[in-house]
């Protein structure tokens, strides 16, 4: 069960994944996803959000902020695909 869900989803696909789209829901699946498929070492946008995503996992922040450290870890290391809109049922790139 996803306890500390985004607000959006993720939508993330790197060489390790062999270019299959992952959909990150939750606190939860971005640590996973940070610790097992981050492309290469973890930078420093990718470790602020790892921090932040524990964070959101101790109750000590909303979800909101894991979300938008994630975003823009993925965002810096190139594997940002496109995010859902919120209300819409299409994906944007």
């Amino acid at each position: 069960m996803l306890r500390h869900r985004f607000p959006e989803p993720v939508c993330v696909a790197t060489a390790e994944t062999r270019g299959l789209v992952q959909i990150i829901f939750s606190a939860e699946e971005a640590i996973a996803f940070l610790r097992r498929h981050w492309p290469g070492d973890l930078s420093n946008e990718a470790r602020e959000a790892f921090l932040m995503c524990e964070r959101v996992e101790a109750g000590r922040v909303p979800p909101e902020q894991g979300h938008r450290f994630f975003h823009k870890a993925a965002k810096s290391a190139g594997i940002l695909l496109y995010r859902r809109r919120r209300g819409f049922r299409n994906f944007r790139c």
